[in-house]
């Protein structure tokens, strides 16, 4: 026999196909045997035929049943062998007779790994998908037909199926089971760590499909998830079975989820020496069938190792490695997937180990497994005697007594462990008790204490102020006989710019009002570095100036109430870290304007954009965008009020002729809140911008991060501009006055040719030596810098050629008034680009708001009938606050954010989605990235698909 395979295996080797035949056709041998001599130890018929390359007698084997699968004594399977080889006929007749490629041999690789030839790579993965496809086909199949065993076999099989596969109605096996009652299947799938969210191509879960009220209750139940944040450091002595040395002693320590390997303690505790580590994230730990102190790692590297504890140690021993690598390996495996984010409250937390209590859940653990093992031990004695007392064989009594003891011993254990870890948890609930209620009352004391000093500080702040205001009123008594004076120069100023012109009627003028000053630029003569200022019969009125235009109100129909009484602490202390854009705040809080019209302020100083539109120079365009991107903020000044939300589907629509624009403006997403805007001019400019505002409150500040951009077109220059959104923050939320900082850069890129400029706004810093200021450069398409921007954004631009840096650098050190700008302190080099417009004097009293901002809400008779009928100039409860109504404003805003839910939950029931009327979610011309873009249909003025979403 031994001679017929040894030529078998002979033939095999040397790929004698016609003496193989004859000897497998004789019926004398063993297809399968291994080889005994040195050349073939180990090795099977068929290892021999793939490793040199015999097509034909690998075919022949295959066909007569050889093991496909076989192992030699190094662990290889013949595709390994194949594979090594780079031998692509044999690879594929191989998979063709279902090979195995998920076997790891004894260096721990696949047959992926044994080869460098890219062909057969690529053929070996692709039988690797095709069989992990079969393997989540059989999945779904036995869950379906409810084979609970052939389900268990197959999670608990070296080479799993994805648990969480779908087949293609996007159904999962958790679907399957639910929707077919296998309760007992669906335990088991949750067991093995499914995830019971997953949706299939109808949006509905595991639970959603389910009939049965039973399997509703086990699907709804969420486990707890309890990942400790770290874990307990575990090391001792421990064998390992190394390649050439058999089994070699080595001090192991498991530490947050990594295994390391010292030669002795001492190495350990200096970290010195360490001779190997691995990381035990997806680790499969295995123990030895047999041998009760052997077990196995298997890596997710593919790599394997053997261990052992040391005989004097014992199987209590081998348990509490177990134990521990368990411990480990979850701990690595749930922190490598999760996705790198700190949280701020995470960062406060104190990671105290369990200590005592730990030990002793370890032991008792180790112990209650010991004790498991020693009763089915037990119970397989007993199965295994006769049937008769009087045949049993001699020593069983005593063998009986002996497991017995076992037992007993082992049950003694067990109870003593768990009554101290009972002991323990009782001691440690009692101090979580005590400790959660010193917790509670200090934070009451600090809520109390902050609440008072908040109050003291605001009436001396009230205080303080009223005696300010009788002082500048007795002032303004004894100064009122330089009026006369000052009208000639403010009646002058009236006609310096003609972009800032705006003709008003003849009734409502009078010689003390002031103009608006806007974009313009202002010439500096260098002989005595006075402003050029053209004389009022020189200035040329356009044409849209001299049209009689609609009167816009300048103040609110009612003044502001007080938040006097009103703590913005106690509204804000719950949501600390949290999204305030998702809060609902009181209406106390609220200026009477939707977001909507907020950033329609945007366009507060339009007449930039106009005179870009007039420019040849693209450097002296983009400098001009940039102006605007900056006066775009200026309106934020003070302007703690936070805006109405607005509804999903509102839209604003707004024409100004005598600012020559118009805008359309509509939400366009409710979670996240995303709000699209378009404003177009016929003086040729078009301005697109999409905003989604992050507000998170942060103890004593507000951080607000828009995300988004804006884009402007220029089309007669085809210009293309884009930059974002400038970051901001409210600081003072518990004590002290309000106010707002903007921080930050932005970079405003000309698409077209290249040229760029980057703007900062600069925190205030710890004594407001930079309170509002602003820097910038204007980049040539050579990337050098050609003009230097700095600014108030409160107040002003100036700029100048880059060479004349540092002198306006010096110009504009400290606190400036309007006459430093405009006469003392602007270098001859400078200009002036942009100057704010001063607020009316009853600003206080209007939310803080500009001229331009009190006209956004008001719904004029040429309005009505005309705009859409989601304009948020018919919403009540913004409408209610406008006229002074608090409480009315109060009711309407709950009723229609109530409503809102309500079509909401239609919509999520109906299977029916939302879809904007003016924009659309499309790729922009400029970049890949897609954005909300008009869709030119508003003006058609088609609105008979409007929802009613005030009613």
């Amino acid at each position: 026999m031994g001679d017929v395979n040894d030529d078998l295996l002979s033939a095999a080797r040397n790929g004698n196909i016609q003496l193989l035949t004859e000897i497998l056709e004789s019926g004398d041998v063993d297809i399968n045997c291994k080889g005994k001599h040195k050349s073939n130890l180990g090795w099977s018929p068929l290892h021999l035929a793939a490793y040199f390359g015999h097509i034909d007698v690998v075919e022949e084997l295959l066909s007569r049943g050889s093991s496909v699968n076989g192992i030699n004594g190094m662990g290889d399977t013949p595709l390994h062998r194949a594979a090594f080889t780079g031998r692509m006929d044999i690879v594929l007749a191989l998979l063709r007779h279902h090979a195995d490629v998920t076997v790891i041999n004894g260096e721990g690789r696949t047959p992926l790994q044994m080869t460098d030839d890219q062909e057969v790579k690529k053929l070996i993965q692709a039988a690797e998908r095709s069989q992990q496809l079969s393997r989540n086909e059989a999945l779904l199949q036995a869950t379906m037909e409810g084979d609970n065993e052939k389900v268990k076999n197959l999670l608990s099989s070296p080479s799993p199926p994805n648990i969480n596969c779908q087949n293609l109605l996007g159904n999962t096996a958790l679907h399957c089971a639910a929707f077919r009652g296998h309760k007992e299947i669906a335990v088991l799938l949750l067991q093995n760590g499914i995830d019971s969210t997953v949706k299939n191509n109808r949006g509905l879960s595991a639970l959603e499909v389910s009939r049965d009220s039973k399997m509703r209750l086990l699907l709804d139940v969420q486990p707890l998830q309890a990942i400790q944040k770290t874990v307990q450091r575990f090391e001792g002595y421990i064998l390992k079975r190394t390649r050439f040395f058999g089994w070699k002693k080595y001090w192991i320590v498991l530490e947050r989820g990594i295994l390391s390997s010292f030669p002795t303690r001492a190495d350990a505790s200096s970290g010195l020496k360490r001779q190997f580590f691995k990381y035990l994230d997806n680790a499969k730990i295995s123990s030895h069938q047999e041998d009760d102190r052997k077990f196995k790692i298997e890596y997710s590297d593919r790599t394997v190792h053997l261990f052992t504890v040391l005989p004097s140690h014992g199987v209590i021993n081998r348990q509490r490695w177990l134990n521990s690598l368990h411990e480990h390996c979850a701990y690595s495996t749930h922190y490598n997937n999760q996705p790198h984010i700190v949280l701020m409250d995470e960062l406060d937390e104190d990671f105290l180990p369990l200590g005592s209590m730990q030990d002793a859940l370890k032991n008792a653990q180790a112990h209650q497994q010991v004790l498991d093992q020693q009763v089915s031990s037990l119970s397989s004695y007993f199965s295994s005697l006769p049937d008769h007392s009087q045949s049993l064989p001699k020593g069983t009594q005593t063998t009986f007594r002996m497991k017995l003891n076992d037992v007993v011993s082992s049950s003694n254990e067990v109870c003593s462990t768990l009554n101290h870890c009972l002991t323990i948890l009782v001691q440690q609930e009692e101090v979580r008790r005590l400790q959660l209620q010193q917790e509670a009352e200090k934070r009451r004391v600090l809520e109390d204490a902050l609440h008072v000093l908040a109050r003291e500080h605001f009436v001396l702040e009230q205080s303080i102020r009223s005696q300010k205001i009788t002082t500048r009123d007795c002032m303004d008594d004894k100064d009122d006989y330089l009026d006369v004076f000052y009208d000639a120069t403010e009646t002058l100023s009236e006609y310096e710019f003609e972009a800032s012109v705006r003709i008003e009627d003849e009734s409502e003028e009078s010689s003390n009002e002031e103009a608006p000053m806007t974009a313009t630029t202002v010439d500096h003569t260098e002989s005595n570095g006075v402003l050029s200022v053209p004389q009022q019969n020189d200035v040329k009125l356009s044409p849209r100036s001299q049209k009689r235009l609609p009167k816009y109100r300048k103040q609110l129909p009612a003044t502001m109430a007080s938040r006097n009484d009103f703590s913005v602490w106690n509204v804000l202390k719950q949501a600390v870290g949290k999204d305030l854009s998702r809060i609902t705040m009181p209406v106390i809080f609220n200026e009477p304007l939707s977001f909507l019209q907020r950033i329609s302020e945007y366009m507060d100083y339009v007449d930039i954009l106009h005179k870009a539109t007039e420019t040849e120079d693209s450097l002296e365009r983009l400098l001009l965008v940039s102006v605007f991107m900056i006066s775009c903020n200026a309106s934020t000044e003070s302007r703690i009020g936070k805006p109405f939300n607005p509804l999903l589907g509102e839209t604003f629509e707004l024409i100004r002729e005598d600012m020559d624009f118009k805008i359309c403006a509509e939400q366009v997403s409710h979670h996240p809140p995303v709000s699209a805007l378009y404003a177009e001019s016929e003086s040729g400019f078009e301005l697109t911008m999409t905003m989604q505002p992050e507000l998170k409150f942060w103890g004593k500040d507000i951080e607000v991060k828009p995300k988004g951009g804006v884009t402007i077109k220029i089309p007669k220059y085809n210009d293309i501009y884009t930059f974002d959104y400038i970051s901001s923050g409210v600081h003072n939320i518990i004590v002290g006055q309000l106010w707002i900082e903007l921080y930050g850069s932005c970079t405003i890129r000309n698409q077209t040719t290249g040229e760029s400029a980057t703007i900062t706004f600069k925190p205030a810093g710890w004594f407001s030596k930079e309170m509002n200021q602003v820097e910038g450069y204007i980049f040539n398409q050579k990337k050098e810098k050609v003009t230097y921007l700095r600014s108030d954004w409160t107040k002003y631009v100036c700029s100048c050629p880059i060479k004349h840096e540092s002198a306006l650098q010096n110009a504009l050190k400290g606190p400036l008034s309007e006459d430093d700008i405009e006469l003392c302190k602007i270098p001859p080099e400078a200009t002036i680009n942009w100057k704010v417009r001063p607020k009316p004097s009853i600003t206080s009293e209007m939310y803080m708001m500009t001229e331009f901002a009190m006209g956004l809400n008001e719904l004029l008779d040429e309005h009505k009938e005309v705009v859409a009928p989601t304009d948020c100039r018919y919403r009540p409860d913004l409408r209610c606050l406008e006229n002074g109504d608090m409480d009315a404003a109060a009711q309407e805003k709950i009723r229609l954010e109530e409503a809102q839910r309500a079509r909401r939950k239609e919509r999520n029931a109906t299977g029916g989605t939302w879809s904007p009327r003016w924009f659309s979610y499309d790729v922009v011309d400029h970049s890949d990235s897609k954005e909300w873009m008009y869709t030119n249909k508003y003006f058609d003025r088609d609105f008979s698909t409007c929802p009613q979403i005030y009613e």
